[in-house]
């Protein structure tokens, strides 16, 4: 069955790089390019994971059969036993390999089809995956410090905690700021038709650096056609000065 679900998306993901690489053909069909190399992302680290639950899979039937083995990390007699330790390993690995292909595919689809539909979807999710990516390596961290001093020194495992969460506070903007990058590299920024026309103007009248009370008037009246709200329209405005400088 998982290989039945694994390999249409083989050949989905071997379209969209070969799509996203013909920016010419991209552009004639009327699609965003970065938007395409968002899904062509989603697509190739989906079948990556899924492929890694398949291959795990087909090793443990390798080393086990296509039964269970008798034997069980709670059972002194085979606990020192190395295939115990595969199994303990291979199996949640295979099932969190499926829950992160299914995580990734639904966030890096979400950017792709809604935004067109809700202004700034984009920077919601790349902050949403942000945020996520941090909390959850912290977390990791913290459990594998605390179990490895754990391990080393009974009753160790608080220490452990504080060895790696007090870097972690301390380095919290610049491992923020990695993560940030990653997910503005995985979900590209891209505007809708409304926020390139603003955009259009916002650089005409920020032509001389300087925007007077009555070019920002109509720059907000502008705004206020378009439908875009006053952060979003100071985001892209920050957007607009970046570009120029």
């Amino acid at each position: 069955m998982v290989l039945i679900t694994t390999l249409p998306l083989v050949f989905v993901a071997a379209f969209m790089v070969r799509l996203s690489r013909d920016a010419a053909r991209v552009e004639d069909s009327g699609y965003n390019l970065q938007e395409i190399k968002a899904l062509r992302t989603g697509f190739v680290v989906k079948v990556t994971f899924m492929l890694g639950g398949f291959t795990t899979l087909i090793g443990l039937s390798i080393a086990f059969g296509l039964s269970s083995p008798e034997m069980t990390l709670f059972n002194p007699e085979t606990t020192n036993d190395r295939g115990v330790k595969i199994a303990a390993i291979g199996g949640p690995l295979m099932l969190l390999c499926h829950i992160l292909s299914a995580l990734f595919e639904g966030t890096i689809f979400t950017y792709a089809i809604l935004k067109h539909e809700v202004m700034g979807i984009d920077e919601r999710l790349r902050k949403g995956f942000t945020a996520a990516a941090f909390t959850g390596f912290g977390a990791l961290s913290l459990l594998i410090a605390s179990e490895a001093v754990e391990t080393a020194i009974p009753g160790g495992g608080l220490v452990g905690g504080l060895i790696v969460g007090v870097p972690l506070i301390a380095l919290r903007r610049p491992i923020f700021r990695v993560f940030s990058n990653l997910s503005t590299a995985l979900m590209p920024e891209a505007h809708t038709t409304q926020e390139l026309q603003y955009l259009e103007v916002f650089a005409a009248a920020n032509a001389d650096g300087i925007i007077t009370s009555k070019e920002r008037t109509m720059l907000d009246l502008q705004a206020k056609a378009f439908g875009i709200n006053p952060d979003r329209q100071r985001h892209l405005e920050g957007f607009g000065e970046e570009a120029v400088e």
